[in-house]
């Protein structure tokens, strides 16, 4: 095993998870989506389809128990989809995936106005924070900033006023419109997004070009008013799916966020596998909450299996964490009694964590492919199995809880790093990789059945 051998396997699950086919059992009624279709249509057959995702939403109160939306293979969707419970969303026809972009247009043919030598401008009227540029569809991303002078002085430096609606881009060859041809502008707004969709499935899509995240799911209401109220969600499925280009928006001041998938809060049943995660500002899969519980004495995170995925260039594959907070305090509740309960993440290739777009955060400490941030994180039967864990911008793996009883269990996985980088940091306890380790077959704080394999390159 060496890191040629993991980009060849990287390669095969990556085509095949590209030419996977939906796994659907709709047994309610189908609504189909077009770029063929007119929102007038019914929606009810691929010839009386509908056209926009603007057209889905408007009837998510029309939906039933086991009804779907299915979208055209080939066809790109520019917008975003609200989520709603016991619904299917997948795809219909022969070809590459549909597509749900959240960049609402191609900057690429919009007229851009030279402001001063080497900076542009084009408008930009939804308030919504614009989280990164992608130019011609990944070869090349933007630098956000956060001021506009004088930090916008090199290549792909951009800075968004989103209260005058103006973006501002530092070209160095030139108008944009004239030195790419596509121009993906990732606004504040998930591809997918719902409170509590339960018993739902997404499966054979593609969500890219968001500032905020690719699925983002909660489980807290916020609009019965006073503190929020805490439920689970049931029964979610991510299935066959690709997430790219996803994140980078301002989450709080001069910070930024994005995740491929996000759950905030609690949730019991969720799965997601055979899907392809890349270039995520921050993590490619995650399951999270910290904070006080208003109304429930318990949230907890159980029942959850990610398997048989690729994940590449995202700062973490896979972040977990999970604090109640004392009332009205930031210290954790001593007693709290919830957990993470049968957590599988299991035979997923992640790669290159911590060298995508991501790369531009500021606290580069911070990458690995399992993040727990040091969180109560009270677990039980949480395993991490037969996963390949290749190179790290900072460590591989960071498994860290209040007890000991409480860390993930590490069984089979692959370990691929570069000598002097560090490897698994268990609590407060950090492994470098070794001429000595890698040749004794074992690092600190892996499992005796692990496979060590140095990067040559």
């Amino acid at each position: 095993m060496n890191e040629v051998i993991i980009e060849k396997m990287s390669r095969e699950l990556r085509e095949k998870i590209r030419h996977a086919k939906p796994e659907l059992n709709i047994k309610g009624t189908a609504y189909y989506v077009s770029l063929d279709g007119n929102d007038e249509n019914d929606g009810l057959c691929p010839n009386t389809a509908w056209k926009t995702t603007e057209r889905v939403n408007q009837n998510c109160d029309n939906f039933g128990v086991g009804d779907a939306v299915l979208f055209r293979c080939g066809d790109i969707f520019r917008g975003d989809i609200h989520l709603k419970a016991d619904m299917t969303y997948s795809s219909f026809g022969k070809g590459a995936k549909p597509e749900i972009w959240a960049s609402p247009f191609n900057a690429a043919e919009k007229e851009w106005k030279k402001i001063t030598e080497n900076v542009y401008s084009i408008p930009f009227p939804l308030k919504k924070d614009i989280g990164n540029i992608v130019f011609n569809h990944g070869e090349e991303w933007g630098y956000k900033k956060f001021e506009s002078a004088p930090t916008i002085e090199l290549d792909l430096d951009f800075y968004h006023d989103v209260e005058a609606g103006v973006l501002y881009l530092y070209s160095e060859k030139g108008y944009p419109n004239e030195r790419w041809s596509s121009i993906e502008l990732c606004p504040k707004i998930a591809n997918m997004h719902g409170t509590c969709p339960n018993n739902c499935t997404v499966d054979g899509l593609t969500l890219k070009y968001t500032g905020s995240h690719g699925i983002g799911l909660s489980s807290l209401d916020y609009t019965v008013g006073g503190p929020p109220r805490h439920d689970n969600i049931y029964n979610f499925t991510v299935r066959n799916c690709e997430f790219e280009w996803i994140g980078g928006s301002e989450s709080s001041k001069n910070s930024r966020y994005g995740n491929g998938f996000e759950v905030w809060g609690g949730c019991d049943g969720v799965l997601i596998e055979n899907c392809y995660f890349n270039q995520i500002y921050d993590a490619a899969v995650t399951q999270q909450y910290q904070g006080s519980f208003s109304d429930h004495k318990v949230l907890n995170i159980e029942n959850v299996i990610m398997r048989n995925n690729l994940i590449e260039n995202s700062v973490y594959s896979f972040e977990y964490f999970l604090t109640e907070f004392i009332p009205g305090t930031r210290e954790r509740k001593p007693d709290s009694l919830s957990q993470f309960t049968n957590i599988l993440f299991d035979s997923n290739i992640c790669r290159l964590c911590g060298y995508g777009f991501g790369n531009q955060r500021p606290n580069r400490y911070t990458p690995a492919h399992i993040k727990s941030w040091g969180h109560r994180n009270k677990a039980v039967n949480f395993v991490i199995s037969n996963n390949v864990f290749d190179r790290a911008d900072y460590r591989l793996v960071e498994i860290m809880a209040d007890e000991d009883e409480w860390i993930p269990t590490l069984k089979g996985n692959t370990y691929c790093q570069y000598l002097g980088k560090l490897g698994i940091q268990r609590q407060k306890a950090v492994s470098v990789f070794s001429e000595t380790a890698v040749k004794n077959g074992k690092l600190d704080y892996t499992e005796d059945d692990a496979t060590i394999v140095v990067a040559r390159r």
